[in-house]
């Protein structure tokens, strides 16, 4: 396990790292594959500079689910994109 931790995980885990110390907000803007929690919807969406600020401040955002019959928003919180973040790179 140790083995396989070094080989595989390790390195993701040390470039995601470096990504954000080179610029956090970057890294944070996306982009980013959301899933409704209302309706399942899948989309893709860039976080903007408002977003980031609500993120930043209230640490969530409320995001307009891309669903082209049944307009609603969801709220997404700035621990649930740091933990897509991390499990995109497993």
């Amino acid at each position: 396990m140790a083995k396989f931790y070094a080989a595989n995980i390790q390195p993701k885990i040390s470039q995601l790292e470096a990504s954000a110390r080179l610029n956090a907000l970057n890294l944070l803007k996306g982009p980013w594959t959301i899933t409704c929690a209302k309706c399942g919807l899948s989309f893709q969406m860039e976080v903007t500079t408002e977003g980031l600020g609500n993120l930043l401040s209230s640490k969530h955002m409320q995001v307009e689910c891309q669903n082209p019959t049944w307009r609603h928003k969801i709220s997404i919180s700035l621990k649930d994109l740091i933990e897509r973040r991390i499990a995109s790179t497993l």
